[in-house]
């Protein structure tokens, strides 16, 4: 009867609004349908979500009941062992017999692990258990590995699915991909079928990544609980035994003292003072023999303290037996003892010195590698410095220099005159050179000078004897580079060491040395600026010149 009424509201429609009417009433109910899919799925993401959440309280919840339950029957014992008032009893175990019988006495029904609820005590011997009776010891059997049971079925085998995670996966996957498919309001059949599986792929990455973030996240809870057990553990037996040392007093430990000491140190790993303190050698240990050596040098507090203090970063074992062999060898000699302080403060030195000989070593190898390098390639500049003389003694010199290097801009050159072409090659000669000419490292040339040098030059280029001065403070700086390069490699060769190699750079002739007695003759100077500089003519075959400036070959 509906089905009639529909048909009936239909032809209505059809009579009165057209076809019209009838499609779009046909895509509202499609997409009150999409509309409700998406709500669902959302839901659904919600509800997995909070799901996690609550998953996560729960498990951080338990963690801290137990750590909490750990602390109070840890302070429970702590309390029980220092007070020493509850009356022993016997506790049925498995130890040996020896061990069982000797230490009967001792037992306490505070134990803290006795005291904790639903706790499983393993009855299995300990291996120091054996180390102080001597029995011989077994490692107990291994327990048969539980059976996992087998929840497949006919449909998860079919698809290949064993893992609960990938089952999952393949649902998530599938119903996001039947609601893409739904949602897709398209005529077209395999382009919803595309979107489909588009879904299904985004659908299996998300879980894949949320999947990864959880595991990731239990991890650090893992290690992280771990880890803090393990620091309460060493804690409350660190305070353990120096709650016994301390109540044990300048009498020393007794009988029943020493092996519980001995247990607890054997229990952090430390074997040698265990056996150690049941050869009743309990000064020779090195946590003891620190305090008492402390306490000879000053120390006011009590065995406690000493270990508190340690605790904080104060002196270890290792330093304390070098400062010890260390006052040894002083008291020898007739020098006084070291403090801790004074020692601790002496290694600091040492180790920062280590560390800026270091660096300085890295640096001063990656100066001579490019020392050396540059040193080469100065062959290189002294034959194009050879090409710059020769074009500068072809060009006219003067205002006439400036003027056809401006027509050469232009492309005029040639036009104005016939050294248009020595004009433009000493130019780019000069641009060329000069920039490499700056060697690495510091030296005698400093960058004030090259900085001033090619300031100059505009200046320089306007007379034969600027020219013939440019010409000689180029080759002068391309032989310092050569020389420092030759220094250079000795010291990367191991024939001189670095100092040496330094102070031989040090102690090279300043190759602008020219430069600046002419820069200095020119700031005295009063007149036009475009005179002449004046002064001799710098010839580079002149035995005047310093050795570095004068043309080889």
């Amino acid at each position: 009867m509906a089905s009639l009424w529909d048909w009936l509201g239909n032809r209505a429609d059809i009579t009165f609004n057209g076809t019209d009417a009838v499609e779009r009433k046909k895509r509202e109910q499609e997409e009150l349908e999409r509309q409700r899919l998406l709500e669902a799925q959302r839901l659904a993401d919600l509800e997995a979500q909070q799901q996690t959440y609550m998953d996560d309280a729960y498990a951080d919840d338990l963690y801290r009941r137990g750590r909490a339950n750990t602390a109070a029957a840890i302070e429970l014992g702590r309390q029980n062992m220092v007070s020493d008032t509850i009356q022993p009893t016997r506790v049925v175990t498995e130890q040996p017999s020896l061990y069982v019988d000797d230490r009967a006495g001792r037992l306490r029904e505070s134990d803290p692990i006795l005291v904790v609820e639903d706790e499983v005590v393993d009855t299995t011997p300990s291996p120091m258990s054996y180390v102080l009776t001597g029995e011989a010891y077994t490692d107990p059997p291994t327990a048969p590995a539980a059976s996992t049971p087998n929840d497949s079925n006919a449909f998860w085998d079919f698809l290949g699915l064993a893992d609960k995670e990938d089952r999952k996966r393949w649902s998530n996957g599938m119903l996001r991909a039947g609601g893409a498919i739904l949602a897709g309001n398209d005529p077209d059949v395999w382009r919803n079928l595309g979107r489909g599986i588009n879904a299904y792929g985004e659908a299996g990455d998300s879980y894949d990544k949320a999947a990864q973030e959880r595991a990731l996240g239990q991890q650090r809870i893992d290690a992280g609980k771990r880890t803090l057990d393990e620091a309460d553990r060493k804690k409350a037996i660190q305070a353990e035994i120096s709650s016994i040392i301390q109540a044990a007093g300048p009498d020393g430990l007794n009988v029943a003292q020493r092996q519980r000491v001995a247990a607890l140190q054997a229990e952090l790993g430390d074997y040698t003072a265990a056996n150690s303190i049941l050869g009743n050698t309990t000064g020779d240990t090195a946590s003891i023999k620190e305090y008492q050596y402390a306490v000879k040098n000053g120390f006011k507090g009590t065995y406690v303290d000493w270990e508190t203090r340690k605790s904080k970063g104060v002196g270890s074992t290792d330093l304390q037996r070098n400062l010890d062999r260390i006052n040894e060898e002083r008291l020898a000699s007739g020098k006084p003892a070291m403090t801790m302080e004074d020692y601790q403060a002496e290694q600091n030195r040492v180790a920062s010195d280590t560390k800026f000989a270091e660096e300085a070593g890295k640096n001063n190898a990656s100066m001579f590698k490019t020392l050396t390098e540059d040193g080469l390639n100065a062959r290189t500049d002294l034959a194009n410095i050879e090409v710059l003389d020769t074009a500068l003694k072809e060009t006219p010199g003067g205002f006439t220099n400036l003027v056809i290097q401006g027509a050469n801009n232009w492309g005029l050159g040639d036009m104005v005159s016939n050294n248009a072409s020595s004009v433009q090659v000493a130019s780019a000669m000069i641009d060329k050179l000069v920039p490499l000419q700056r060697p690495a490292g510091s030296g005698a040339a400093s960058d004030a000078d090259m900085r001033l040098f090619k300031g100059s030059l505009p200046q320089l280029q306007g007379t034969p004897e600027g020219n013939q001065l440019i010409v000689a403070s180029m080759r002068g700086l391309a032989n310092y580079k050569q020389q420092l390069g030759q220094i250079a490699a000795q010291a990367q060769a191991g024939r001189i060491s670095q100092s040496d190699a330094l102070a031989q750079m040090q102690a090279l002739p300043d190759p602008l040395e020219e430069f600046k007695r002419w820069n200095k003759e020119q700031s005295t100077r009063k007149g036009n600026s475009n005179g002449t500089l004046g002064g001799p003519v710098l010839n580079p075959n002149s035995s005047n010149l310093p050795a570095h400036l004068r043309k080889r070959g």
